[in-house]
């Protein structure tokens, strides 16, 4: 629900809350209720229940140059974990029942934030700051599956707790020119945050951690019209950190317009950045997730190069045409990339690649007339990534995948009913991953170019206005062609456990209705 409320010709006040609760998905499991005497293992869900409360409430004002708003947004959330096992518990008599030890994962998040945009003078300022608040809690519960009742609850347990302060500036318009300008700002955070030492063990030795880090940075960016059809935009960043040694960014945008209706932009500048909290510290561990920062990462190092060409016509038929075309080149020393560390249970933490490779090469096309909306894409990208591991080295080759996109929208006039269409491929991907023998001890492993397969998204919305557009009814399709999973092998056991080969993606094909009414 969202309400809106404008108090006078300066002030205004909106709020809405969204409820998102989820049942799960069984997929190959038979539910919470589910129990056998073999301990098949069939209890349970693939996408475990969620029940997700969103609020907003935001205030604004805007009068002659200066407009601000304050904006308090909170989350709760609440995951149910049904353990697929359970556990034979014999009561006497010749009595028994069925037990299983579950987990409620439940997350509070508190977000404040307040924009202000001004005038100083001349100087046009624009600001924001922001501070957030969460917190995740576990609370671990013994159940009695045939009588569905709970016969022992712990108390609830944090396991993670951030707080962050954000904030970032800019100052613009110091000169009353036309043909040169530049902007001035500055960007902060401080994240300050715990980890329980439980869900920390298998890189932390088990010991509970309290972090902080603040980073600084200023940046300064021109602007050049050196005539009508050509610009040139430099730029530099100072990156400042309480952890790591600064860093400077450059970069340079060359934009020459070679027609009313074309222009080419080109894009150079160096790719450096810090780890952030999360890479860093970040701890993500429920049954769905386990998620471990690494506080060793080293600041990634590197370049990349671009260019964009964008062309724009009409014909004579009122047709509108719009081709974009791209390609980007990234070279990274260091590059942060999350990597399975453990197959069983699945474990994910961040490391740095050696050498981090890739190419983009990007198309896409719109045309509109009247009603009719049409728009197509497709990218190209390799990467190449340099692996090392002790004496285990990864192969450098460039591994190429492709996604391409299609969307219609199409406008009845006398009705004014909407259909619209939009499909999405997602091609073939392989990644390197280190496989072992778990036997012996001394075998160092390769990398082996593990799969993760192409699948195809396709949805599709009806929406129909009624009462002079204050009423609007919107029937739709997600996921038409039923995806559920994709083949992993990346994600592989060792050489003498096989791998379970199927990612889960979605909980297959589902159906909504949506219903809008403006006063």
């Amino acid at each position: 629900m969202n309400l809106g409320y404008k108090i006078n010709d300066n002030w205004s006040v909106t709020a809405d809350i969204n409820h998102n609760d989820f049942q799960g998905y069984k997929g190959n499991y038979n539910g919470y209720k589910y129990f056998s005497e073999s301990n098949d293992g069939n209890r349970g869900y693939e996408w475990q229940p969620k029940d997700m409360l969103t609020t907003n409430g935001t205030i604004r004002y805007g009068k002659g140059h200066t407009s601000f708003f304050y904006k308090l947004n909170y989350l709760t959330e609440k995951i149910n974990y049904y353990n697929p096992l359970v556990v034979e518990d014999y009561l006497g008599g010749g009595n028994r029942t069925y037990t299983s030890n579950d987990i409620d994962y439940n997350t509070e998040r508190w977000i404040h934030q307040f924009n202000i945009q001004t005038k100083l003078g001349r100087i046009n300022y624009n600001g924001d700051f922001s501070y957030q608040t969460q917190e995740r809690k576990s609370q671990d519960y013994l159940y009695d599956v045939p009588n569905r009742t709970e016969l022992s609850r712990d108390s609830e347990k944090t396991f993670f707790k951030s707080d962050v302060l954000y904030s970032r500036g800019m100052f613009s318009n110091f000169l009353n020119s036309e043909k040169i300008n530049f902007q001035l700002g500055y960007e902060l955070d401080r994240t300050k945050g715990f980890a329980e030492a439980s869900t920390f063990e298998s890189n932390n030795n088990g010991r509970s951690i309290e972090r902080s880090i603040f980073n600084y940075a200023n940046f300064l960016s021109a602007e050049w019209n050196v005539v009508d059809w050509f610009s040139f935009r430099p730029g530099v960043r100072l990156a400042l950190s309480d952890k790591f040694d600064s860093q400077y960014n450059y970069s340079t945008t060359f934009r020459f317009r070679t027609s009313e209706n074309s222009d080419i932009r080109t894009v150079f500048g160096t790719a450096n950045r810090f780890p952030t909290y999360d890479e860093l510290y970040t701890y993500v561990v429920d049954n769905n997730h386990d998620i471990r920062g690494n506080e060793a990462l080293k600041p990634e190092k590197g370049y990349s190069a671009s260019v964009f060409w964008d062309y724009t016509t009409t014909l004579s038929n009122d047709w509108k045409f719009n081709f974009s075309a791209s390609g980007m080149y990234l070279d990274v020393q260091n590059r942060i990339e999350d990597v399975v560390v453990n197959n069983s249970p699945l474990q994910i933490t961040y490391l740095n690649v050696d050498n981090y490779r890739s190419l983009l090469f990007g198309g896409g096309i719109n045309v509109r007339k009247g009603d009719l909306s049409l728009n197509a894409g497709v990218s190209v990208m390799g990467i190449s990534q340099s692996l090392n591991s002790g004496n285990i080295s990864s192969p450098n080759d460039f591994n190429y995948y492709a996604e391409a996109n299609f969307a219609a929208n199409y406008t009845l006039q006398n009705t004014k009913t909407l259909f619209a269409l939009y499909y999405k491929y997602t091609g073939e991907q392989r990644k390197y991953t280190l496989r072992t023998n778990a036997q012996d001890a001394q075998d160092p492993g390769q990398y082996v170019l593990g799969e993760i397969g192409d699948y195809n998204m396709l949805n599709f919305t009806l929406s129909q206005p009624f009462f002079k557009n204050h009423l609007e009814l919107s029937l739709g399709i997600k996921n038409i062609f039923d995806v559920t999973s994709v083949r992993n092998t990346v994600q592989a056991g060792n050489s003498h456990n096989g791998p379970r080969d199927q990612q889960n993606l979605f909980y297959g094909r589902s159906y909504f209705a949506r219903l809008n009414y403006n006063f």
